[in-house]
């Protein structure tokens, strides 16, 4: 990270310090800030720590700070960092000195984080950027139809606060697909309810009419029904957010299986309770206010003679409307829980063009080991010779990524001799 890293995101350090711009700069002693996490499950939480020296692919940094607890980084990773170290130590991290990325002018690996001034607004700042961008890209003149290209981009700010947003904008969509899908859920119960409050109206009907005719008001008896119709809202609602914290935490623990640290807490924020409760307030007003009007809406002496049956049909009609709408959503939510169980299904035997069965994936990291480069040829021969004889192992490679691990490098293609305009919009993907 930049020397301004931790100061930008308005961080205090646990302990000691955290990096700041002269330690990004060349020539400066390599220094190191180690993650709070880390701190406490590898060190002990020993004070003695900051101001150490720690071999980091077999360099030294010196340990300056403890990063503040529960900071786990700009970005939502199921492995968070372990310790950060300044730009300016990329090249001798790398080990490829001039050739390493932070020397390299055509390639884009980093992410900009930036606080704005105040009084500055995000679309300002965002067409200036944009703007800039573009005259850096005229400057480079890579491209034939570069202008074309160079036209077509911006540079788009978004809300920093709760990280980087690839993640969320990755799963927006099915989010959302579940949201409908759980408020159609919400309407059926809701609609169910107001069918039994009804049915329960009816049913009261001579005990509401001996009420009317001693004298209770009918805003009295609305606000009875009510406050049932509410009471039966809150319960829902309680009995809602403690399944969705427990399924919420399953979903957590399936997706981090594993990981040794969960950065992502599956307990309801103020905000959720919030919301919770007003939805609960909301939907028992709005589904209990028709039962509770119509329960006190017949004639009392009509209800003391036992004349029921013209407010029996009257409430009756509510309640097959209600029936509907609950078929109707039904129909579609179960509809569209067929689909998506098929969509899954698919996806969990879809052919991805290589057999899983019997294969077995292993990350190496030879420069946290401390293998040189020269070292690496012969260490790759002496490693696929060794499995290869492996009682049981049939055949055994070495790749850069493997299948669904990282992905590939892309690159434009150009043909000797050739212009034509397909040629610069292809790009191959490859993997050694």
């Amino acid at each position: 990270v930049s020397g301004n890293y931790f100061s930008t995101l308005g961080l205090k350090p646990a302990l000691g310090r955290l990096l700041n711009p002269s330690d990004d700069r060349a020539g400066a002693p390599a220094t190191a800030v180690l993650g709070y996490q880390t701190w406490q499950k590898n060190y002990g939480a020993d004070p003695s720590v900051v101001g150490s020296i720690l071999l980091v692919n077999g360099l030294p940094f010196t340990v300056v700070g403890i990063a503040p607890q529960g900071f786990i980084g700009d970005r939502f990773t199921t492995y968070p960092p372990a310790l950060w170290i300044p730009l300016s130590q990329q090249p001798a991290f790398e080990g490829l000195g001039p050739k390493s990325l932070l020397n390299s002018s055509g390639d884009a690996w980093l992410y900009v984080i930036g606080r704005l001034k105040p009084g500055a607004t995000p679309a300002q700042v965002q067409s200036e950027l944009s703007i800039d961008l573009q005259h850096w890209l005229r400057s480079q003149g890579r491209t034939d139809d570069a202008e074309q290209k160079i036209a077509n981009q911006h540079i788009q700010l978004t809300d920093g606060g709760t990280g980087i947003s690839s993640f969320r904008s990755n799963s927006k969509d099915g989010l959302y697909l579940l949201s409908a899908a759980s408020l159609l859920v919400l309407l059926i119960a809701c609609a169910n309810l107001a069918n039994l409050l009804l049915a329960r109206s009816a049913a009261r009907e001579h005990q509401t009419a001996l009420r009317l005719s001693l004298g209770a008001t009918r805003w009295r008896l609305i606000r009875a029904v009510l406050t049932e119709s509410m009471l039966l809202s809150l319960i829902g609602g309680a009995a809602g957010l403690f399944l969705a914290y427990a399924e919420t935490r399953s979903i957590v623990l399936i997706a981090f299986r594993g990981a040794t640290y969960i950065p992502v807490d599956a307990t309801p924020s103020l905000p959720i309770l919030g919301f919770a409760f007003l939805l609960s307030i909301l939907t028992g007003v709005v589904f209990g206010i028709a039962p509770a009007w119509m329960s006190t809406h017949a004639d009392p002496s009509d209800g003391l003679r036992g004349s029921s049956r013209s407010s029996t049909a009257h409430a009756s009609r509510p309640q097959r409307v209600l029936v509907i709408v609950q078929a109707a959503f039904s129909i579609v939510l179960l509809a569209v829980a067929g689909l998506v169980t098929r969509s899954l299904n698919n996806l969990e035997n879809a052919d991805l063009g290589f057999q899983t069965e019997g294969r077995l994936v292993a990350n190496l990291s030879f420069k946290a080991a401390g293998y040189k480069p020269a070292q690496l040829p012969a260490l790759y021969e002496q490693i696929q010779d060794r499995l290869e004889t492996l009682p049981g192992v049939r055949s055994a490679s070495l790749s850069l990524n493997s299948p669904q691990n990282l992905c590939c490098i892309s690159l434009d293609i150009s043909i000797g001799g050739r212009s034509e305009s397909w040629i610069g919009n292809v790009d191959v993907s490859f993997s050694r």
